[in-house]
């Protein structure tokens, strides 16, 4: 995956890391919010988060990563990493 794709998956991500913030960590997911969740654990499996800059270029930031991190993990479960 390029660099400019995990960008643009993680601005996807960030109205949701914004209705996660405001209204917490048990709201209603859809089936919309969900796959963006499944996007969000694929890029944190290929370690790209490491990088700050990654993220703070589609308008995250530490926080939004955390919770965001542990919804996927609570919602899709645990998951092994990716085999190559």
């Amino acid at each position: 995956m390029k660099k400019t794709e995990v960008i643009a998956i993680l601005t996807a991500c960030r109205p949701l890391a914004d209705r996660l913030a405001a209204q917490g960590i048990y709201i209603k997911l859809t089936d919309a919010d969900r796959a963006i969740l499944a996007n969000f654990n694929l890029i944190a499996l290929d370690d790209w988060l490491n990088d700050p800059d990654i993220y703070k270029a589609a308008g995250l930031h530490q926080l939004d990563i955390n919770t965001l991190g542990f919804e996927a993990a609570r919602v899709l479960g645990k998951n092994k990493r990716r085999k190559h």
